[in-house]
């Protein structure tokens, strides 16, 4: 009797194990850049400014919370378009890595710049966020690989669905990007 099931650890491997890959070579990438540019005097100035939050103070709730809406909405909807061919996969992979790079590079900047107290801040100002939008990214682009696989006529449906996921997971993350994360940054 022969078994065309794989086993689990091997359907793992080609597949999910891809993204988690990614979304840590992005991380620790972005982290050693950050580490990279330390000495540059405008980048601190930069990240104090981000972590003090003085972009909610001229902005604005509502005007943070469009423009996380639009860059979650784009990241998150473009590594679920990039699904539906073999060409632009490749795309969802690079959305992916630069999701990671970009918080592997606040959280080391923070934690340079803050040290052991960063740790704390990196966790409230970047951690649930961080995780979910990371942790969607993985199942958008796990799906996106599942839809090329399988095809419209299979797994159609279940992919149209997820954009339903995708939008309700960019809402969430940039409700708490504007209106949560300005609580915290007053804390530091």
């Amino acid at each position: 009797m022969s078994h065309t099931v794989k086993p689990l650890s091997k359907k793992f491997m080609n597949t999910n194990l891809i993204w988690v890959m990614v979304c840590i070579i992005g991380i620790l990438i972005g982290s050693f850049y950050c580490i990279s540019v330390k000495k540059d005097k405008i980048f601190f100035e930069s990240l104090v400014a981000i972590v003090q939050g003085e972009s909610a103070l001229r902005d604005g709730n509502f005007e943070i919370f469009k423009k996380a809406l639009c860059i979650h909405l784009i990241q998150l909807l473009g590594i679920w378009a990039s699904g539906f061919t073999k060409t632009t996969r490749f795309v969802a992979v690079a959305i992916l890595f630069f999701m990671s790079f970009s918080y592997g590079f606040s959280i080391c900047g923070v934690l340079l710049l803050f040290g052991l107290k960063g740790i704390w801040m990196s966790l409230l100002l970047f951690g649930l966020q961080g995780v979910t939008l990371l942790f969607l990214g993985i199942m958008v682009g796990e799906h996106s690989l599942r839809y090329g696989l399988k095809g419209h006529e299979v797994y159609g449906a279940t992919y149209r669905q997820l954009v339903v996921f995708c939008i309700a997971g960019a809402l969430l993350i940039s409700l708490v990007d504007a209106y949560i994360q300005p609580m915290v940054r007053s804390l530091f």
